[in-house]
């Protein structure tokens, strides 16, 4: 392997790394009060029309921009 190339390799991969580290996973669990799971619940990115609703479970899991907050209706 050349220098070039692992300049080229190395440039390569902190550059997705550095795409990658822009968004989270969030995920978890919407319950009511005595700890049940609440189905169909709404989670949205905020000021966005992106997100998911929670399957039966009460879980949800969205990929959020680290700036971003989620609003749960």
């Amino acid at each position: 392997m050349t220098i070039n190339r692992f300049l080229f390799s190395l440039f390569f991969f902190l550059i997705v790394c550095d795409l990658k580290a822009q968004t989270i996973t969030l995920s978890g669990v919407v319950e009511d009060i005595k700890g049940n799971p609440i189905e169909d619940v709404s989670v949205t990115i905020s000021e966005s029309n992106k997100g998911t609703t929670t399957n039966k479970e009460g879980e949800y899991q969205l990929i959020v921009p680290r700036d971003q907050k989620i609003s749960i209706y």
